[in-house]
């Protein structure tokens, strides 16, 4: 059985937690005690703290951006405290699904469970889900390959041994992490029957009114899409659609490092 911390960044959605992932988490019968937020500021804690109350540990990351929350959250985790398995996850997750079944408490265990299990038995770091919940791309399959784990949800272990990965993106640093993990440790893990339902542009607090707007978030999209296809060459492709870019990661590339 692994021992695992759930943490859940974010930003301006004290209402929006509260509906969403907090609910599901308290339906999966997750302890409260077993549960981080991270926010930016101290007023946006007293925010919280008046939407939830005291029931959950609440962090100040002091931090711009989703950026250096995310690197904030990977420093904190690995040199702050002593969790070794990590779970984080978004605060606007509706539901998690198993093809098209949503999760039971015992299903939602046995994910996370699972999802450790394999990072040990492959040697390996981070593990993640589908992110869509479309059954024509779901198959009861673990794959170690260049598949995308999407920070929406996803697990880590963490080996004080190893340094730290940052990201220096605000967007698409999910596939940054990704890329940099499969580089790093040649390999990372997909679960690839689980599937999330959220709204990925939900323009209600979070990275969109981070960044000012839908319009502006796009503007973003296609400016580090290109500098991901810049750095990582190979392993990823970007992808033009009527709004702007999007990246695709090569799932047969293979570590050229080895």
């Amino acid at each position: 059985m692994y021992n695992y911390k759930i943490c859940i960044p974010s930003y301006k959605r004290p209402q929006l937690i509260k509906d969403y992932t907090l609910k599901l988490l308290n339906q999966y019968c997750v302890s409260k005690d077993n549960i981080d937020i991270i926010v930016e500021t101290e007023d946006m804690k007293k925010e919280y703290l008046e939407s939830l109350g005291n029931d959950y540990n609440i962090i100040v990351s002091d931090t711009n951006g989703i950026c250096e929350k995310r690197n904030f959250v990977r420093h904190y985790y690995q040199h702050e405290t002593d969790v070794k398995y990590l779970v984080q996850i978004d605060d606007d997750i509706e539901n998690l699904i198993d093809y098209d079944v949503p999760l039971t408490p015992i299903g939602f265990e046995k994910t996370i469970q699972t999802g450790f299990q394999e990072c040990e038995k492959n040697n390996l770091y981070l593990w993640g889900v589908s992110p869509f919940h479309n059954t024509f791309f779901l198959s009861k399959k673990v794959s170690t390959t260049l598949k995308y784990i999407c920070g929406a949800m996803f697990g880590l272990v963490i080996d004080r041994s190893k340094e730290v990965i940052y990201s220096d993106l605000d967007h698409y640093e999910d596939f940054l992490f990704t890329c940099e993990h499969f580089i790093r440790d040649n390999g990372v893990i997909r679960l690839n029957w689980i599937a999330l339902k959220t709204k990925y542009f939900n323009p209600k607090g979070g990275i969109t009114e981070w960044y000012g707007g839908v319009r502006a978030r796009k503007e973003a999209q296609i400016k580090n899409a290109t500098y991901m296809k810049d750095r990582y060459g190979e392993m990823c492709r970007v992808i033009i659609k009527k709004y702007g870019y999007d990246l695709r990661l090569n799932h047969n590339y293979k570590n050229q490092l080895l």
